[in-house]
């Protein structure tokens, strides 16, 4: 599915009609939170933060993808979701029956910036490990940056680094310090599509603040 705006009318055939199912958005900004249309377009209601409001976007367009394919007793897992320019495009498979649909409602639900969105993961990572990319498709460098991306996006949300220094008045290190300095402390650290200055991780916001207020005792 491929419109220009909104995929929601088309959405409900889509899921009745497909095992793996591509759906683009160009509405990103109503997906974003930054106008009262997510209310009756995707039954949503979210404020997101400048740093992620792509993240976010993607996040109500899957809870809104998942929500409707319950209805038919169906459930949905993500292959790949991608923030490219001006639009999102997510790769799904569809899976029959009721407990695939429980499943998928299990991981929708309301964060601190709103909701409903998707909670779960954004990309199948056995599939991403495994896929080979042919040496004849365009923009195969391209592609292959987006799937090194992807690859280490398994958190919820990403710590904005300059945001955290700026609360903290400290200068925004080099991301890759920040990077190396949580690997070395035993912690998960991975770049983000949605943001060059964001880290996806599984410290808490308390240690990576930590580690920016004593960056320079490293």
């Amino acid at each position: 599915i491929d419109p220009f705006g909104s995929p929601v009318p088309f959405i409900d055939m889509a899921l009745k009609s497909g095992k793996i199912i591509g759906i683009s958005a160009t509405d990103t900004a109503t997906l974003g939170g930054r106008n009262r249309k997510i209310e009756r377009r995707y039954l949503a209601n979210v404020s997101s933060p400048t740093p992620y409001v792509h993240e976010i976007g993607i996040r109500v367009l899957l809870g809104y993808i998942g929500r409707m394919a319950a209805k038919f007793d169906l459930g949905i897992r993500p292959i790949f979701s991608m923030w490219h320019g001006h639009f999102y495009r997510v790769y799904i498979k569809i899976e029959k029956g009721v407990s695939k649909s429980k499943a998928t409602l299990k991981n929708i639900g309301l964060c601190e910036y709103g909701g409903p969105l998707w909670l779960g993961e954004l990309h199948d990572f056995s599939f991403l490990k495994e896929i080979k990319i042919p040496e004849w498709l365009p923009n195969k460098d391209k592609f292959e940056k987006y799937r090194e991306l992807w690859k280490g996006e398994r958190f919820f949300l990403f710590h904005h680094i300059p945001t955290l220094a700026s609360e903290l008045k400290v200068s925004t290190p080099p991301i890759k310090k920040i990077i190396q300095i949580l690997r070395d402390m035993g912690y998960e650290a991975y770049r983000t599509q949605f943001s060059p200055q964001g880290i996806k991780s599984n410290a808490s916001l308390e240690e990576v603040k930590n580690i920016l207020s004593t960056y320079h005792n490293f």
